[in-house]
């Protein structure tokens, strides 16, 4: 490639970051009272928007698929979480809508890390986490950690050329104000999960927001790079 290919090159991945700055902000709002969404990857829709979201744990490294669960109850536990084979409280949390202590909730019982997968399509941007059932700053801290990646279940710690580490920290959500947290750089993909190992850890995803490009502007981003790639190919058989 020469330099000018190199330059228009990095022209359109400038062009779509422009283009991630300036899409629209849409939100979506995980709170409604869904119970069990199953394991098959759930699609959300907000507007024009479409996100899709999945939940999993890890176990060894291994991501293990689980079941999405959805929860409604004013004002602390209002969200997305996830139901596998290891929550306390004696009761299945497929059968409690109310949860039972951690059912149902982001958490990392007995050493399996839960994990909500958001996929947004396509690289985005200007991206807003909102967690809820989250306890108080002193005494049972629940810690959290979000990463951001264009891959898909990767090994999720922070390595600074795949794997972004974008939050980490405790916060509380007393009365249901929760916390927003901001979030800088695009991914496709975010992660949100608790602290690593075994702990007590449990939380819910309240909403996100995200900046995706409309589809006719990455279009017209993915068509300018073919033709690139096709001019480079012409002058190249040419020689």
């Amino acid at each position: 490639m020469t330099w000018r290919q190199m330059g228009i090159a990095a022209g359109f991945a400038a062009s779509l970051l422009v283009l991630t700055s300036h899409a629209g902000a849409t939100t979506w709002d995980f709170s409604g009272a869904g119970g069990d969404l199953g394991t098959a990857p759930k699609l959300f829709t907000s507007g024009s928007g479409t996100i899709t979201v999945t939940a999993w744990t890890i176990s060894s490294g291994s991501f293990t698929v689980q079941h999405l669960f959805q929860r409604n109850e004013a004002p602390d536990d209002r969200g997305l979480g996830v139901c596998n084979n290891f929550d306390d409280g004696g009761a299945s949390c497929l059968s409690t809508l109310t949860g039972n202590g951690e059912n149902n909730e982001i958490d990392n019982n007995g050493g399996k890390q839960d994990v909500i997968r958001l996929d947004y399509g396509a690289i985005a941007g200007g991206f807003e986490v909102v967690l809820n059932s989250l306890d108080g700053l002193t005494g049972n801290i629940d810690n959290f950690q979000i990463f951001g990646s264009n891959l898909v279940n990767p090994t999720l710690a922070h390595n600074g050329s795949t794997v972004f580490l974008l939050a980490t920290g405790s916060q509380s959500s007393p009365g249901g104000v929760d916390p927003v947290i901001h979030l800088a750089g695009s991914y496709r993909y975010l992660y949100v999960t608790t602290s690593t190992g075994s702990g007590d850890d449990d939380f819910l995803l309240r909403s996100v927001t995200g900046r995706v490009p409309e589809p006719a502007s990455l279009a017209l981003l993915a068509s300018g790079l073919a033709a690139l790639a096709g001019a480079g190919a012409w002058r190249r058989r040419r020689r």
